[in-house]
């Protein structure tokens, strides 16, 4: 009888315990759901699969040791991976681990002509601009190169920022036959890295074409279009003077990268977001009115969190027909 009882005090403190466990979880998510309109969680299903019907409504980041599954969820998404009892932990986003570095580059914008700065290629691309300094950059790459950029406005985000396009040849008034390449870059938006990538090689082909024989060639051969910040709104999420805050979907808590059409439609192996939320976005709408109006020979969509090349189309497990 004694044992009896020692055991069922066990087994409440235990289930008290968890029950405690869950609910503490539960109220970290959703006061950061309710700071920030996405939450960063650690999934730990049995198995992948498990997590199939919520691939519509979750945003997954990579996958570690094999069982955690590391995703990014909007209210919607997070309450029905609670409701379906999938164990999680709600996490502190990348963004937030670490303190950004910003600038306002003023001394590369007063600089005055192409190669102005320092070394020709600009030394300073270490620090995240500032909202309006990212627009004064583009400006001024289309201001000093003009025969080798053109600077094309895309259209409004949900907040009003601007999507920018720099067109970037050894002749962007000649539209004769040359292929295009596309580059897009901070699709999610606090996937920083691939914004200072796409900036500094903007940077580095302007500036290096006079002297280094390998950009001349591409140049001379190909156009290369750039769109450096495709999620503004999720970037400086906490203002425009500042990365710190950025958040992986745009400001209508939707994921970009989940929010194009399937070529195919909706099928089993479809993971993407379909139907009456396809292209809603301004920014999905943007790029496919770019898609619609010219030709890309060839493209890319940087991310970055894993290393991982995708090839069409990444929503689909097995090729398309």
């Amino acid at each position: 009888m004694r044992c009896a009882a020692l055991m069922l005090s066990v087994g409440c403190i235990l289930y008290f315990r968890i029950f405690a466990s869950a609910s503490s979880e539960y109220e970290r998510a959703t006061a950061v759901l309710a700071q920030r309109g996405e939450v960063y969680l650690a999934l730990y299903p049995r198995a992948a699969a498990d997590l199939k019907p919520y691939t519509g409504v979750i945003s997954i980041d990579r996958i570690e040791d094999g069982y955690k599954v590391l995703a990014y969820a909007g209210k919607r998404g997070f309450e029905k991976i609670a409701a379906a009892g999938v164990p999680y932990k709600a996490l502190t986003p990348p963004c937030l681990a670490a303190k950004a570095a910003m600038s306002d580059y003023r001394g590369f914008l007063n600089a005055s002509g192409p190669g102005a700065s320092e070394t020709g290629v600009h030394s300073g691309w270490f620090a995240y601009p500032t909202y309006g300094a990212y627009v004064q950059i583009m400006e001024k790459f289309q201001d000093d190169y003009p025969q080798r950029a053109r600077l094309i406005d895309l259209g409004p985000t949900v907040q009003g920022r601007r999507l920018y396009l720099l067109k970037v040849s050894a002749n962007v008034s000649a539209n004769a036959g040359r292929p295009r390449f596309l580059h897009v870059a901070l699709v999610h938006g606090d996937e920083l890295l691939n914004y200072m990538n796409a900036l500094h090689m903007i940077d580095t082909l302007l500036s290096g074409y006079e002297t280094v024989p390998r950009f001349r060639a591409l140049l001379d051969n190909i156009e290369i279009w750039f769109v450096p910040l495709c999620n503004p709104d999720g970037c400086y999420h906490g203002g425009d003077s500042t990365v710190q805050s950025a958040r992986r979907f745009n400001a209508d808590t939707v994921d970009i990268n989940r929010n194009f059409p399937c070529p195919c439609g909706r099928t089993e192996f479809n993971h993407a977001i379909t139907g009456e939320y396809t292209a809603r976005e301004p920014e999905t709408a943007a790029l496919l009115n770019l898609w619609n109006r010219y030709v890309f020979h060839l493209s890319t969509d940087a991310h970055s969190g894993t290393e991982t090349m995708l090839w069409p189309y990444g929503s689909m497990e097995r090729r398309p027909c």
